[in-house]
């Protein structure tokens, strides 16, 4: 189970990292964050209906069923990838004077690049270190009942649902990075207020995810 979870993640980052990059082959910086944020929606709707289909078929057939659909849905995916997704590989056709490796270590040596990559890391680090624990938080610090569990992830996947095609159009018309530092700002501080909760009514919280 624990090699099954490690290889998935391997492989789901890769393909996460990857989706965005096409995203940028394929589109042209005043449309990348409209069209990026339609890609992000694909976390919400996860959310609202991958727990709640997912619990159902553990409750009904056994914790055995919600692998073995997300098992067949990756097969599925994968056939109409190969048979309907044309290559992304225009970029291969311009000449090269340099190998991957040195592409690679000229854009590490840049210091813009890196202060962006850095930010990257410890918004991916932040995020997939509080996601693990926000079902045990909730219930162990907040009082949420197992019952009330779905409620709060389908709130949190029906804002993204709704949040994310916003931020990637808002993301066309200003400055990205004005739009990050604010971003920014905000979250820190849900994060703040969110992780010193103690027993708090599930209506007072909602709003947070």
């Amino acid at each position: 189970m624990l090699a099954a979870r490690i290889i998935t993640g391997l492989f789901g980052g890769v393909i996460g990292s990857i989706s965005l990059a096409i995203v940028a082959d394929l589109f042209d910086i005043h449309h990348r964050g409209r069209v990026m944020g339609f890609v992000q929606m694909g976390f919400g709707a996860s959310q609202v209906l991958g727990v709640h289909i997912g619990l159902y078929l553990a409750n009904n057939l056994g914790w055995r069923a919600p692998f073995c659909l997300v098992v067949a849905m990756g097969t599925l995916i994968a056939v109409l990838i190969v048979a309907k997704l044309k290559p992304v590989t225009a970029h291969l056709s311009a000449q090269h004077s340099r190998t991957p490796l040195r592409y690679l270590l000229n854009t590490f040596s840049k210091r813009n690049y890196r202060i962006r990559f850095l930010a990257t890391a410890f918004l991916s680090i932040g995020g997939f270190t509080m996601m693990p624990f926000s079902s045990a938080f909730a219930v162990n610090n907040l009082k949420v009942t197992h019952e009330q569990l779905p409620l709060l992830f389908m709130v949190s996947g029906c804002s993204s649902l709704v949040i994310m095609p916003l931020i990637g159009r808002i993301a066309d018309r200003i400055n990205k990075f004005t739009l990050y530092t604010i971003a920014s700002a905000l979250m820190i501080v849900v994060v703040v207020v969110y992780t010193n909760m103690s027993v708090t009514p599930l209506a007072w919280f909602l709003p947070l995810h």
